[in-house]
C-alpha cells in the first residue's frame, strides 16, 4: 500500500473511531503511533479582516538543503515542505547572524544581533521584553499572539515569555517522548511524540474562534540531539546511503589549529585529549539518518498546519514561513555541529508562502539574513520598524530581484565557558568573499575564502601575499560592519 493512501486510510479510520481494529490495521502494516489526525475546527465567529496572520515554523539545526524538492538526501521524502516551495518563495541564501540556539532565536524575534538583544551564548541567558521584538509589536497592534514549542533561552524555566496571548512550552531542550509542558503557566505532563504533540496544539491555535489576525510561532524540538524518531519512523530509510559531503576530506591544511583539536575533542577539549586519525565517511551513520528520521513528523506537522488554514479559510491570508535557528554540519569539514562560520552551519532554508505579495514557486538568491524577518513581517501587517532592528524587509525583493539590496553580512559568535572548544568568532561575508577573524586567539590563523573558486571553503587564502589587498579590504568591510551595528568597541579589535 503506498505511503499516501496509507495516511488516507489510517486518518478515515480515525474518524470513524475504527478502536480494536485499527491497532490490528496498524500492525498488519508496519504501523505504530500513528500522527494525529487534525480536527474539525469548532463552531465560532471567523477572522475575515485584510491584515494577514503569521505562521513561522522554526526547525531546530535544520541545514539549507536537507527538507524540499532539493534535498541532497534523495530517499528523504518531504512533500509539504515542497508544497511550501511549489506555493512559496524560496530564499535560496539565507544566513543566520549567530549559528547557535539561544542567541539565533532572539534575533529572529529581534531583528538585531546578539551584541544587541545580550543572548550571546546558549542556554543560560533570556531576551528582555523591554527590547522592541515582532510579536509584542503585532500584539499592541491587535494581533492575537502564540508560542508552540521550543523557548530555548534561559533553560531553568518554562514559564512564559514575551507576553503572548497563548504559551506552550518546555524547559530547556525537553524530550522527544511524553514532555512535560506549560501551557500559560500551569504544567503538565503530555502524552505522546513531541512533535505530534506541539503540532496538535498548533492546529488547535489557529483553528481557535477569533476576530482579529494572530501571529504564531512553531518552534520544533526536532531534530535536535539526542536524535529520536517517532515510532512509526523508526524503520525509515532502511539500507539508505548517506552521501559524502563534498569537502568531508577536509585535511585541516591551512586552517586553524583550534579546528584540528575541536575535530578531536569537541566543544569540551581536555590536556588529555590528543589527535585521531582523519576517520573515512560512514554511509550508513545511524545517528545522522535519525536525525533526517526526525524530520518526516516536522514534514506531516507543516500538512497539519496547512490542513488547519485551509479549514478556517485562512491559508491564502497567512504569512507561512519555514526556517531554522542555524545550519548544521552533517560531515562537512567532517565536523557534526555548527557555531563555526562554514557555509553549511550559518546557511539555512527559508521559504515563505503568501500569495497576496509573493508568486508561486520564486526563488531569490540575493543575501538575507533571519535579522531580516522581523521587519518583514512587520511591514506586512502595516506596522513601523522600530529603530533597533537592524534587519531590512524582504519586501522589495518580493518581485525584484534586481532590487537594490545589501551586499555583505556580518557574523558573530560569542564563545561558551562550557564549550570553549570553539572560539569568539567575528566574520563578513560577501558575495563572492568570506572573512573569518578570530578575535581572542593570538597564536593561530584567521580564515579567507573565495566563494566562487572554492564554494565548499577547502582552501585557506590567509597567507597568500596575492590575496593581500582583498584581506584588507575586507578586515575594512568587517570593521564597518561593526561600527554600524554597534557592536562594543572594547570587543571589536580586527586584523
Amino acid at each position: 500500500m503506498a505511503r499516501t493512501s496509507r495516511r488516507k486510510v489510517l486518518k478515515l479510520m480515525l474518524k470513524l473511531g475504527a478502536g480494536a481494529s485499527l491497532a490490528s490495521a496498524l500492525s498488519s502494516c508496519g504501523f505504530v503511533n500513528p500522527k494525529p489526525p487534525v480536527k474539525p475546527p469548532p463552531p465560532g465567529r471567523r477572522y475575515r479582516g485584510e491584515l494577514p496572520n503569521v505562521v513561522l515554523v522554526l526547525v531546530d539545526d535544520l541545514a539549507a538543503g536537507v527538507m524540499g524538492a532539493e534535498s541532497r538526501f534523495p530517499f528523504l521524502e518531504t512533500p509539504n515542505a515542497e508544497r511550501l516551495q511549489r506555493e512559496g518563495a524560496t530564499f535560496e541564501r539565507a544566513f543566520v547572524p549567530t549559528a547557535v540556539c539561544s542567541p539565533s532565536r532572539a534575533s529572529f524575534l529581534t531583528g538585531t544581533y546578539a551584541h544587541t538583544h545580550g543572548v550571546r551564548v546558549n542556554d543560560t541567558q533570556d531576551l528582555s521584553d523591554a527590547l522592541p521584538n515582532f510579536p509584542n509589536e503585532l500584539k499592541r497592534a491587535g494581533y492575537d499572539t502564540g508560542f508552540v514549542g521550543k523557548w530555548h533561552m534561559n533553560n531553568a524555566s518554562s514559564e512564559p515569555r514575551l507576553n503572548f496571548n497563548y504559551w506552550l512550552s518546555f524547559a530547556g531542550q525537553g524530550v522527544y517522548n511524553d514532555p512535560v509542558l506549560n501551557e500559560n503557566g500551569l504544567e503538565f505532563r503530555a502524552s505522546g511524540y513531541v512533535t505530534d504533540v506541539l503540532s496538535e496544539y498548533a492546529v488547535d491555535y489557529i483553528q481557535t474562534p477569533r476576530q482579529t489576525p494572530f501571529c504564531l510561532i512553531v518552534s520544533h524540538k526536532a531534530g535536535h540531539l539526542p536524535f529520536q524518531a517517532a515510532p512509526r519512523h523508526e524503520g525509515a530509510f532502511a539500507g539508505a546511503r548517506l552521501p559524502e559531503p563534498p569537502n568531508y576530506a577536509e585535511t585541516f591544511a591551512g586552517k586553524p589549529a583550534w579546528q584540528r583539536r575541536y575535530y578531536d575533542c569537541g566543544l569540551a577539549p581536555t590536556e588529555a585529549c590528543k589527535g585521531r586519525d582523519l576517520v573515512p565517511w560512514n554511509p550508513h551513520n545511524e545517528a545522522t539518518l535519525t536525525h533526517l528520521r526526525t524530520l518526516l513528523a516536522v514534514d506531516e506537522g507543516l500538512g497539519s498546519l496547512f490542513e488547519a488554514l485551509e479549514n478556517m479559510e485562512q491559508l491564502d491570508n497567512t504569512v507561512f514561513i519555514l526556517s531554522s535557528d542555524n545550519g548544521f554540519m552533517l560531515g562537512a569539514h567532517r565536523l557534526q555541529d555548527k557555531r563555526v562560520m562554514y557555509e553549511e552551519s550559518l546557511r539555512i532554508p527559508l521559504v515563505i508562502r503568501y500569495p497576496k505579495k509573493l508568486a508561486a514557486g520564486r526563488r531569490v538568491s540575493k543575501l538575507v539574513s533571519t535579522l531580516d524577518l522581523a521587519p518583514t513581517i512587520l511591514e506586512l501587517a502595516g506596522l513601523e520598524r522600530p529603530e533597533t532592528m537592524l534587519g531590512m524587509s524582504l519586501s522589495p525583493l518580493f518581485d525584484d530581484e534586481a532590487a537594490p539590496w545589501r551586499d555583505r553580512l556580518l557574523y558573530e559568535y560569542f564563545t561558551e565557558v562550557r564549550g570553549p572548544g570553539v572560539p569568539s568568532i567575528l566574520g563578513v561575508r560577501t558575495e563572492r568573499w568570506k572573512y573569518v577573524h578570530y578575535p581572542d586567539l593570538k597564536d593561530d590563523i584567521d580564515e579567507l575564502y573565495d566563494l566562487e573558486a572554492d564554494p565548499f571553503e577547502l582552501r585557506n587564502l590567509i597567507a597568500d601575499p596575492s590575496y593581500a589587498a582583498t584581506l584588507g579590504e575586507l578586515q575594512g568591510a568587517l570593521q564597518q560592519q561593526l561600527v554600524d551595528t554597534g557592536y562594543p568597541a572594547q570587543l571589536a579589535s580586527v586584523g
